[in-house]
Formats: structure tokens, sequence, C-alpha cells
């Protein structure tokens, strides 16, 4: 069985399919519905596409209905409807379908902040999965660190909690482990008394990018938590442009003075900074996405060094059309973490690098033949280093057939 708590599913067997239709009545699509695929275009299920049919489900039992019946043939679960959101006091439990956008505009009317990713329609379940990169790092963690509990549903139906008290293997290999061995139908997190935050965006121009990237190392060494700066290398109209955001999410009193140092690097040709919540900041960037097709893939490297600086030009000065790296700077909270608490798998100071080429015409072959070359440009760490053994055993144990293999998107 591949699993994905996605948008669509596949069950080769028209028999399985009927058996689902019988037993989850209007929960299954059929060849020629159109299907609204997560940031893709609509499109229309048919052979031999690997999208012919969609389980929708609004429950986790409805979860478990259907993987009882599907048993190990090729499925990927639709769980947009489990959505529901309860937010009590700095915890909030949510369905496996729930997305950051939607967690971070409940929490914003508490006055409180979910540590997420960037993107909003990401789902909350795949960001704790994949570890969770988002403009609280420095402060807070990752979205991995946050985890509370997770209900999960395995293979044969069965329903368990993982929390630390509760499974704390499974809920070890949740917490940034990749694709989990059952699908998370609901979890807890914690939420940060954070209400606003200040960001900047500054943008300069490639050949001033070299000053900009040292002087954020210099800057970095000694700066407050609190100080997140992404840089994103972007492909536009007018050539390749370095995109610099602070983002300060401690006193505001004293903001000012830790964006003036990120500001007064280089010469930006245009310095923008506003006050929003961390809801209006994912709710902004989403609304600039392109929402064509996109191949993506991410790489980690050491911490920020002249070599790493190199690196990221070198990949910066190939970017075709619709290409972008997006660098995230992993350090403070996220680096305080013991090393064996969770499945993520560094937790020393480093670069995560997306590697992202968008297009709306043709077959993509040569945007994604830029993300592969690039990939290999940037490989340099292994994915998981001394965990894989620990997380296969926990695999091997709730998933012993090895049925699951994708992640909530």
């Amino acid at each position: 069985m591949t699993l994905g708590t996605g948008s669509s599913a596949q069950c080769r067997s028209g028999s399985v399919r009927r058996a689902v239709t019988v037993a989850m009545p209007d929960r299954v699509n059929r060849p020629g519905d159109v299907v609204v695929l997560q940031n893709m275009s609509p499109r229309r299920l048919a052979e031999p596409d690997v999208l012919r049919h969609v389980v929708r489900c609004r429950t986790p039992s409805d979860v478990a209905a259907a993987l009882r019946i599907i048993g190990d043939r090729p499925t990927t679960l639709d769980l947009r409807g489990l959505d529901d959101i309860d937010v009590r006091g700095d915890l909030a439990t949510v369905g496996g379908g729930v997305t950051a956008q939607a967690l971070l505009d409940a929490a914003a009317r508490h006055g409180l902040t979910p540590v997420v990713g960037r993107t909003g329609s990401a789902r909350v379940a795949g960001l704790v999965l994949g570890g969770g990169h988002g403009p609280l790092i420095g402060r807070a963690g990752l979205s991995a660190d946050n985890l509370v509990s997770a209900e999960v549903v395995l293979a044969d139906g069965t329903m368990l909690e993982a929390s630390q008290t509760s499974g704390p293997d499974l809920f070890w290999a949740l917490r940034g482990g990749g694709a989990p061995p059952g699908v998370v139908t609901s979890l807890t997190t914690r939420l940060q008394p954070i209400a606003r935050v200040v960001q900047g965006t500054l943008v300069h121009p490639l050949d001033g990018a070299r000053e900009v990237l040292a002087g954020l190392r210099w800057l970095h060494q000694s700066d407050d938590d609190s100080l997140d700066t992404r840089i994103r290398f972007l492909a536009t109209r007018d050539g390749v442009v370095l995109v610099v955001q602070p983002t300060w999410s401690g006193a505001p009193e004293v903001a000012g003075e830790h964006l003036a140092a990120v500001r007064a690097l280089g010469r930006p040709l245009t310095d923008h900074l506003q006050h929003l919540t961390i809801a209006e900041a994912v709710s902004a960037d989403e609304a600039v996405r392109d929402r064509a097709n996109r191949r993506t893939t991410s790489r980690l490297l050491t911490a920020p060094s002249r070599s790493t600086d190199e690196l990221l030009l070198a990949a910066a000065t190939t970017l075709p059309s619709g290409g972008a790296l997006d660098v995230q700077h992993v350090r403070g909270a996220a680096t305080r973490v013991a090393a064996d608490a969770t499945a993520y798998p560094r937790r020393t100071e480093h670069l995560r690098v997306e590697i992202s080429c968008s297009w709306r015409y043709g077959d993509g072959s040569e945007q994604s033949s830029w993300v592969r070359s690039t990939a290999n440009l940037l490989d340099r760490p292994p994915p998981h280093g001394a965990d894989v053994t620990r997380l296969e055993r926990v695999r091997a144990r709730y998933d012993p057939d090895g049925r699951f293999t994708a992640i909530s998107v």
C-alpha cells in the first residue's frame, strides 16, 4: 500500500473500489471526476493516472475502515475532512487534514501562534513528520519539537496514541522521521505566546549577494534567537536576485535595533518593513507562490561558512525561469534539543535548502533536470545518519509489511 494523506487515492482493483463504496458511500471519486490537488491544477482521474480513485475520510473511524478494506493495495487517502481544531490554553488539537493556515488563523484569535512552516496550505501533520521549518525556529524550534501527542491508525485499522508516555518509540519517529508507519489522524501541538512579529523584505542584486551572506554569518554568531533570517535566490525577469527576509519575534520595543543590522547589509534595491501576525505573514507568502506545476526537493548543508556561501552562489547562477533556492538557517532552540530526542536528522547548526522550479507549459523536463542537478551539487550530509537504524526498527514494529510510504502534503 502506498499511503499518503494528501488529496487523492488509487485502488487498482475494481472489487476494492466497490467494497469501499459500499462500506463508505459517496467517499470514492470515479474516473472522469475533477479533483483539485494541493498546489496543482485541477485534473481528471483517468487511466493510467496513479490518482485514479479518491477515498475521502471524515473521521479516524473512516480511516480505520478504509485500511481494513484496502489491504495491501496501492492507495492514497484524502484526509481533508479531518479538519477539527480545538484550542485550549497553550495547546491545540487538530485533525490530520488541518492546514497550517487554518491552525494559524484559529490560534491568532487567542493571541497565540503555532510553530509551523512558511506554506499555509501544508498539512500540520506533514510539517511535524518532516520537521517543520519556520520563522520561529530559533525561538521555539521545529514543528516536530512542539508535538505533544498524536493519534495514529495502523494498516490493520488499530488506533494508537503516541506521546512521551504512550508509545514513546512511535512518538520519537513521528517527530521529524518522514513517512510514518501509519496514518496520523489527529495531533496535539504546543502554541507560543506570540501575537505579532516584525518582518522585513530586502531585495539585493546577485552581484551583491556575497557581501550580504558574509554579513549575515557575522550577525548570527551573536544575535538573539528571536531573529530569524530567511534568504531566497529567485529568478526574475530582470535576472536573479537575493531576497533577505528577517523576522523578529521578540520584544517589539527592540525590533528596530535587531532588524537595523540586517537592513544595513549591502545595497538593497528595495527595503520594506511591516508589523503582522505569523498567520498574515504565511498568508502573504502563499499568495505570491506560483500555482503552476512545481518540482521541489531539499538538501541539508553544514553551518553557514564561506564554503556554503560559494555553493549557494554557484547554484544561484544557474537558476532557470521559475527556479528558486529557499534557505532556512537552523539555529537556536532547534539545535538545543538532544540529538536522540526526535527522529529529525541533525541537531547541530545547519542550513536547509529547498530547491524548487515551477512551470506552466510543457512537460517540465528542463525544470526537473535543474532541480536534480542542483540537488546533486548541494548533496553533502546524509539525510538521517545514525538515526536510520532506529527509525527502521520503529517502522518494522508498527508497519512490518512496509505499506506506508508517504506523508501529508
